[in-house]
């Protein structure tokens, strides 16, 4: 082995430092921009802020001003009418009051001596020379005018002279009704608004003269600022907001100005710029602190990362290798796929141009899987042992790292080949194969570093293969248990398709709780409830008596309750199960409402048929010699000697033609009776009845109406079919209370036609309805109980069926009669 002469260069990161710093000047730059734009921002906001509030101040103290200007002129027109009309004020200036508003009411003849003064005069005073009595001996039309400040000769103060001027009966001038006003008034103000320090308020007249003005501790009065650039915003603002400094102490001040509406003057609101923003000027300060600490940190941060990037570039390549070795795990890729990856990437994080990945074999011999450069296309060559002197199997077998310089290799291609390391894959501390990664050209040797970073490169190509191992086997056990999850997955879809198709209803019932695990579809369809609303129900709320399991014979006969409250009878299996270690009970039922019904008409027809017989057998015998009884009683009554005994004879007779009635009645129950069958209509025998049933209801209070729909002939015997409507038609009226109504309707339905007879009475009990139709079974004091027993024995004559629906509401006959048939349904029912 060759000690190493050179070290491989490595590659400069020169540029990621001039990117970095790019983007720590950029982003500097940025910082110290939004903190300019979010200054400004913040002493826009303010600003229109304070704006805002001196805008309504300047509002209130307008509505001050008008309130006290209106008050005062309110008092001067009232002494200007006075004087007027009676050409003095005396009537009424024993009734003026004097506010601390107005100091002094005063008038002034033509002139200008005061003839009169609220307060009193050590001496005449004249106003004459006074600027507001000129112009008002020159002009009748000029109303309220508002003085300049100037002092009073009466009050010996400052003041501002409200002034109106005094008409005479021709019009020319008689003199003023003047009001004196403090300044200080309008100056207070300012202590109830509570601006702030340096803030001040001014009353300005239109003339550029200030009425009155306050600050913080001067009241000011009669300053000319009429030429001031000041005073030409205010006129160009006339209501409005703008920034100025004052002339009178020289501040800046943001002001609001609104004219006075109605009068010559103008309201100034103004507070000190600097003291107004002095809370957004400290927030600028502590931002323009940060954007500077934010500076040297970044600028602090770019050093350490231009530092940092070599090192940076490094973990990259490994994260990138994690990532695409990842990748290809997910993406299930082949081992072989797998080594290529790890010999490139290996290749590439090492700066190397050749290099390869071999792996040992059972009999511990090493074929190269992967390779680049030189390498690449030796894939699948097999190794030996004296290849490289036995490093590599000594490297791949000892796990040591060695490298080697100029060593020969077994490929003529490899003979430039000049510097090479070998590091041994490993997999729970054993070896799996070898990576070797080389540099050709002059002699050279790897530096520790880059040995450090292969070794963990190879750590975790040994992980990434291990894993890919275990992936292989865990995605061959999947398969294999995927197929038996198919398999099962077949059988349950088979089992619950034959679970749903039962025709017989089935609940699967947990004996630990007696909830309903499983219901199949025919069992919701005769509970009427969704699946849903059956499962983890108690089994009791369905079906309470269960047929034990535990007996030999566990079919029985019980009733099961739908969702709806229905009563159903079924018959019933219990199979005990075990489902998932729970102890089952597998019911399975049917309904058999239809069953019952069937046994119950069939037992009636029984009834029906052992009568018929009877009533076929007997009748005719009965009969005659009630005849022949009849017959002698008649021939009795008409002799002499038994004239007495008349009307014994006519109640015999009565009753023998009641018994030949019943027994007529009791015939039509004869099974071998015959009937006249010809196509009929329904609605025909209900209009030839219709008198017949009008009257009887009429007689006993009661209504009756019909409603015949469009129905189709049918093979009617029509003297039966009248007995079958009167029998029902009586039934129904004897069945209600005066007042109420009996319906028959006939319509069509399905291929049939039905006559529907509905009454307004109490309803059928149950325990009567099992005996509907029975023979000499009635409820009625002198009743026989054949009434409907005839009409069921007709309905079978006519192919027909009979419903009832009974309620508290009433109760609903139908008689269902089938359709005629046509020639070709009748030879096909006949094959």
């Amino acid at each position: 082995m060759n000690a190493a002469k050179k070290t491989h260069p490595k590659k400069s990161s020169m540029n990621v430092g001039q990117l970095l710093a790019v983007f720590g000047v950029l982003l500097i730059a940025v910082i110290w921009i939004a903190v300019y734009v979010k200054v400004n921002d913040e002493f826009r906001a303010e600003q229109e802020n304070v704006m805002s509030n001196n805008a309504n101040v300047a509002r209130l103290f307008e509505e001050h001003v008008l309130r006290s200007l209106s008050s005062v002129d309110q008092l001067l027109l009232l002494l200007k009418w006075e004087c007027e009309k009676n050409g003095n004020s005396e009537r009424i200036q024993g009734g003026l009051v004097i506010n601390e508003l107005t100091n002094l009411l005063s008038i002034a003849d033509e002139k200008g001596n005061l003839i009169y003064a609220s307060q009193r005069m050590e001496r005449l005073v004249n106003v004459a020379d006074r600027e507001y009595f000129q112009v008002h001996a020159q002009q009748s039309d000029l109303g309220l005018t508002i003085s300049k400040p100037l002092y009073s000769r009466i009050a010996n103060k400052w003041v501002i002279q409200l002034v109106r001027r005094i008409d005479k009966p021709d019009g020319s001038f008689g003199g003023l009704v003047i009001a004196s006003v403090d300044p200080l008034y309008f100056a207070n103000f300012y202590r109830e608004a509570g601006l702030g320090r340096n803030a001040v308020v001014a009353l300005i007249g239109n003339d550029g003269v200030i009425r009155a003005r306050q600050s913080e501790e001067v009241m000011d009065m009669g300053q000319d600022i009429a030429k001031t650039p000041l005073f030409a915003k205010i006129k160009e603002a006339k209501q409005g907001s703008f920034i100025a400094p004052s002339v009178v102490d020289g501040l800046e001040r943001i002001y609001s100005v609104r004219a006075v509406s109605g009068y010559p003057l103008t309201i100034t609101v103004g507070t000190e710029k600097e003291e107004s923003l002095k809370a957004v000027s400290e927030r600028e300060k502590n931002y323009y602190l940060g954007a500077t600490v934010a500076s040297i940190l970044i600028i602090g941060f770019i050093t350490g990362a231009v530092m940092m990037a070599t090192r940076q570039r490094r973990q990259a390549q490994f994260l990138n290798f994690l990532h695409q070795i990842s990748l290809g795990l997910l993406n299930n890729v082949t081992m072989g796929e797998l080594l290529a990856l790890i010999n490139r990437y290996s290749v590439e994080a090492i700066g190397a141009q050749n290099g390869f990945v071999a792996m040992l074999e059972n009999d511990q011999s090493m074929t190269l899987k992967a390779g680049c450069g030189v390498y690449q296309r030796l894939a699948g060559r097999r190794l030996h042992r004296e290849d490289y002197d036995g490093i590599l199997q000594r490297v791949a077998n000892q796990g040591t790292v060695i490298t080697v310089d100029d060593a020969p290799l077994w490929s003529e291609q490899a003979r430039r080949l000049s510097s090479n390391v070998l590091i041994s894959l490993r997999s729970e501390g054993e070896a799996i194969g070898l990576l070797l990664l080389s540099f050709p050209g002059e002699e050279l040797a790897f530096s520790a570093a880059q040995i450090e970073e292969t070794e963990k490169f190879a750590a975790l190509a040994s992980v990434a293969i291990n894993n890919a191992r275990l992936y292989a086997r865990v995605e061959s056990e999947l398969h294999e248990r995927k197929q038996i999850e198919d398999v099962l997955r077949e059988k349950e879809q088979y089992l619950d398709t034959l679970f749903d198709s039962m025709s017989a209803g089935i609940l699967v019932i947990n004996q630990q709780n007696n909830r309903i695990m499983d219901v199949n579809a025919e069992g919701c369809r005769i509970i009427g409830a969704e699946r849903e609303q059956v499962l983890g129900q108690r089994s009791s709320l369905f079906v309470e008596n269960i047929a034990g399991a535990d007996k030999g014979n566990n079919v029985s006969e019980s009733e099961l309750k739908t969702v709806s409250g229905t009563q159903i009878p079924i018959l019933q299996t219990a199979i005990p199960v075990v489902i998932n270690e729970n102890q089952c009970l597998l019911i399975n039922f049917l309904d058999i409402s239809d069953k019952k019904r069937l046994e119950k008409e069939l037992a009636r027809f029984d009834r029906l048929n052992l009568v018929g017989e009877m009533a076929a057998s007997i009748g005719h015998e009965v009969r005659n010699p009630m005849t022949t009884v009849r017959g002698y009683l008649q021939w009795l009554s008409g002799k002499k000697d038994y004239q007495s005994l008349v009307k014994y004879f006519d109640l015999m007779i009565e009753e023998l033609d009641r018994a030949n009635a019943i027994i007529t009645e009791f015939l039509s129950l004869a099974k071998n009776k015959t009937v006249d069958l010809k196509c009929g209509n329904l609605n025909d025998i209900l209009h030839l009845l219709r008198p017949l049933m009008e009257s009887d209801a009429l007689r006993e209070g009661k209504n009756v109406s019909l409603e015949m729909g469009d129905i189709d002939e049918l093979l009617l015997d029509e003297k039966e079919i009248r007995q079958l409507i009167l029998n029902l038609f009586r039934n129904a009226m004897e069945a209600m209370e005066p007042g109420k109504s009996t319906l028959l309707r006939t319509f069509a339905q399905g291929e049939g036609v039905v006559l529907e007879v509905r009454d307004q009475g109490r309803g059928i009990p149950q325990s009567i309805m099992d005996q509907l139709g029975t023979p000499f079974f009635t409820t009625k004091e002198n009743g026989v109980g054949l009434g409907l027993s005839v009409c069921y024995s007709i309905a079978v004559r006519h192919k027909a069926a009979i419903e009832v629906d009974t309620s508290e509401a009433g109760t609903i006959f139908r008689v269902r009669f089938p359709k005629i048939k046509s020639k070709n349904s009748e030879k096909e029912e006949t094959k």
